[in-house]
């Protein structure tokens, strides 16, 4: 359904390995990222509702707390969003170099080209794997600063939570419980807006 100038500006080569690539991951989106998704879903409302019954101030003074560093975690997501897309269009490139070297392996040998194709697909497949590399040290990131977040909305809460209980609006079991429940909510929370986040 694509235009003819969609189709004369790429080659065969690399649609195929793209429509290959897409092929073959669709599976595990349903397989493991869905359901992954649908359980965060119901953690994500489950916790909220019980930390929001437990303790509605130091559910909102969570909330003001998260809202400091959730704007970290975006950047870092979309670049490794670029990244993923980036392999992926090295990928295509080593398909399409393996294709057309194949397709015209008479002229290759005819010509004694072969060192040369060898070079041509390990240069895009140093490409990938660099590129790969560099996605694994993104996501890192993104780990890190995620449980970062998480500890340090945890120890605002639980120094919240202590006055509280000083002045005598919540009980040691509550704020033991509300830390607890605090901890997987935003973990699967943070989780979810990454899922939720359109691709550039």
């Amino acid at each position: 359904m694509m235009p003819m100038d969609f189709f004369t500006q790429r080659r065969v080569g690399e649609l195929s390995s793209r429509i290959s690539t897409e092929y073959f991951a669709a599976p595990g989106h349903f397989t493991s990222l869905l359901p992954y998704f649908i359980r965060g879903t119901i953690i994500f409302i489950i916790g909220f509702c019980m930390i929001l019954f437990i303790s509605p101030k130091l559910t909102l003074a969570m909330l003001s707390f998260a809202a400091h560093n959730i704007h970290l975690f975006f950047p870092i997501r979309q670049k490794s969003k670029d990244l993923s897309r980036k392999t992926q269009d090295y990928l295509a490139d080593s398909g399409t170099i393996v294709q057309e070297t194949l397709q015209g392996i008479a002229n290759v040998k005819a010509f004694g080209n072969e060192w040369f194709e060898l070079g041509r697909f390990t240069r895009s497949m140093n490409d990938v794997i660099k590129t790969a590399i560099k996605n694994g040290r993104t996501q890192a990131l993104y780990i890190t600063l995620i449980l970062t977040g998480i500890f340090t909305t945890i120890i605002a809460v639980v120094v919240y939570g202590t006055s509280l209980m000083q002045a005598g609006e919540l009980s040691y079991g509550d704020l033991t419980a509300f830390v607890l429940y605090t901890a997987f909510y935003r973990y699967y929370a943070v989780q979810l807006c990454g899922f939720l986040q359109p691709d550039a």
